[in-house]
């Protein structure tokens, strides 16, 4: 037989738990889920879904819950799901393919977790196609074991991140790449909070259950970092290394820790060592070759580049990044290329379309780079500099009304930014305006945010200027901006 059991603890998931059990229906036999204390509408829901319901207290331990759930399990299989996790339908085909197979025990299935903050450890700028990953900018990754048989010998470890001892009894488990679509990220802050802080507590009873244990070291740490308690998150990485010095995580996590320091040469060598650990995992090829490009180790980056190339295929992250590396070294038209790709794969990728913008700005093709910047303008830390940049393009397009819109919105953001109101004063002195030339220069701020160019030809304006009018028509003309 190879009927499935849904095996699932939950407390207070009313908002998510009808969506769970519809993207199992038509795949799983049975449904037993363990309630650990809902007030909320949770056990009506499983119930109308034709559910097992089993109520217990919560005892801070999620394994003990989970091995709860099993024990209620009576098909040869369980699959195992949190309530804000989903499976896609077209993945049950192959669930039942993998379980008739009988080549394994117990399968690891892909924990994707979608995530809007690309400073989470191993975030990755989303370009899957399942519908379920639609509306959500990047994810981050864990295989873990979800679909086993009911034996015995299979049991949960672990008050929090529970792992079931699969390996350990030595049954034999297999890579799928099925995917768990799980969304508990993206909730109130105050539930995440409350969450975060219920982790972190059993992150640290499990330390001390287990202090030789290097993964619930390296979990500790993860969580820290979440919390934003970046050296407690350092210091836990360290032991979890000082236990095994070839955890992959902890390593990439390290990494991170590094970039976000500028601690550029520890950086360098921690992603080298992921990569003798780990050949081909993608993780060094996706940050490795900017951090090369920004210390001048160009030639190092481009051999990052060309190993990444047979390893990494259609990641918008590493298309960016190959591109940056180009533009750096004034390849441009390589550099347009990569971006190009990196916006097709994801079209949410804002700073992929910005860095296209300069590139299609660098190669004289304004009015591609006017749509890539206006798009741009859109993210909140590219902002200042696409108003820049934009409206360079608009004035070399000699689109000088919507010139003068752009960098008046972007005065109206950023009123203190000395190379807006330069670029202003530029447009009004090269189209014959010299009063409102004037009015700008009273509203002036730091010269020295410009460059020298820009100061040079400040300077000449300001002494063109004495004594015009607003008949005065003709001035010279310089290029807008540096």
């Amino acid at each position: 037989m190879n009927d499935i059991t849904l095996a699932m603890i939950v407390k207070n998931e009313a908002r998510w738990l009808n969506d769970c059990l519809l993207s199992v229906q038509g795949l799983v036999n049975d449904i037993v889920i363990v309630d650990t204390g809902s007030t909320d509408n949770t056990i009506n829901i499983a119930r109308n879904h034709g559910a097992r319901v089993y109520e217990h207290n919560w005892e801070n331990d999620f394994s003990k819950a989970r091995n709860l759930s099993l024990s209620y399990v009576q098909t040869p299989w369980v699959l195992v799901l949190d309530a804000d996790e989903r499976l896609s339908k077209s993945d049950h085909e192959v669930i039942r393919q993998l379980i008739q197979s009988q080549k394994a025990d117990a399968y690891y299935l892909v924990q994707t977790t979608y995530s809007d903050k690309p400073d989470s450890i191993g975030w990755i700028p989303n370009n899957l196609e399942a519908s379920e990953a639609q509306g959500y900018t990047g994810y981050t990754e864990s295989s873990l074991v979800r679909l086993f048989k009911n034996d015995p010998l299979l049991k949960f470890d672990g008050v929090i991140h529970e792992h079931l001892r699969a390996q350990v009894e030595g049954k034999k488990v297999l890579v799928s790449d099925i995917r768990i679509h799980h969304y508990g990220q993206m909730v109130s802050s105050q539930v995440t909070e409350a969450k975060k802080k219920l982790y972190l507590d059993l992150g640290i009873q499990k330390c001390r259950d287990y202090p030789y244990n290097a993964h619930s070291w390296y979990e500790l740490g993860a969580q820290y970092w979440i919390f934003g308690k970046k050296e407690e998150s350092k210091t836990c990485l360290a032991k979890a290394l000082s236990i095994n010095p070839r955890h992959l995580k902890a390593h990439l996590a390290m990494a991170l820790h590094y970039q976000e320091n500028k601690q550029w040469k520890e950086s360098i060598n921690t992603y080298l060592k992921v990569m003798e650990i780990a050949p081909q995992d993608i993780s060094p090829y996706l940050f490795l070759p900017n951090i090369l490009a920004d210390q001048a180790q160009f030639e190092l980056a481009f051999h990052i580049i060309d190993l990444g190339d047979n390893i990494v295929k259609n990641h918008s992250l590493y298309e960016s990044n190959k591109g940056t590396v180009y533009l750096k070294v004034g390849n441009y038209k390589r550099a347009r290329d990569c971006f190009i790709l990196a916006c097709r794969l994801a079209p949410h990728n804002i700073t992929a379309a910005f860095n296209l913008g300069v590139a299609y700005q660098k190669l004289g093709d304004h009015s591609q780079a006017i749509t890539c910047f206006n798009a741009a303008i859109k993210e909140d830390s590219l902002k200042q500099n696409a108003y820049r940049l934009l409206a360079h393009s608009l004035f070399e397009n000699a689109q000088f009304k919507q010139c003068e819109e752009c960098l008046m919105a972007g005065l109206h953001l950023f009123p203190n930014d000395s190379v807006l109101r330069y670029q202003l004063i530029h447009l009004y002195f090269n189209t014959g305006r010299p009063i409102e030339c004037q009015e700008q220069f009273k509203n002036f701020n730091n010269v020295n945010d410009l460059t020298e160019k820009e100061r040079h030809t400040l300077s000449a304006m300001m002494d063109d200027m004495k004594g015009l009018t607003r008949d005065d028509k003709d001035k010279p003309c310089h290029h807008l901006g540096a």
